[in-house]
């Protein structure tokens, strides 16, 4: 997993941040995947998880950041209430 050892570790910010993270998940682009997302991702060679490295299959929730970098919904939730950046370029994760 990438950089799992750093980032799995207790949230490491306060309950006014929290609520700010949760609404910005909130407002990122989701989407089912479906075998032509699924086919499309591939030929984009982004039909990986970065952060657990598995590739995406039908009917995933998957999340694109604003960096474009693609997600399993329920793993960027958990990174990104952690520490709100994407895992892969490190942008930081535009708070509401």
């Amino acid at each position: 997993m990438l950089l799992a050892l750093d980032d799995y570790g207790p949230p490491i910010v306060n309950h006014e941040k929290a609520k700010q993270i949760d609404a910005a998940i909130s407002t990122l682009a989701q989407r089912r995947t479906t075998p032509e997302v699924l086919e499309k991702l591939r030929l984009e060679n982004k039909h990986t998880c970065p952060i657990c490295l598995e590739d995406f299959a039908c009917d995933e929730d998957i999340l694109t950041l604003p960096c474009s970098h693609h997600f399993h919904a329920t793993e960027l939730e958990n990174w990104l209430r952690r520490k709100p950046r994407c895992p892969v370029c490190v942008s930081d994760l535009p708070l509401c």
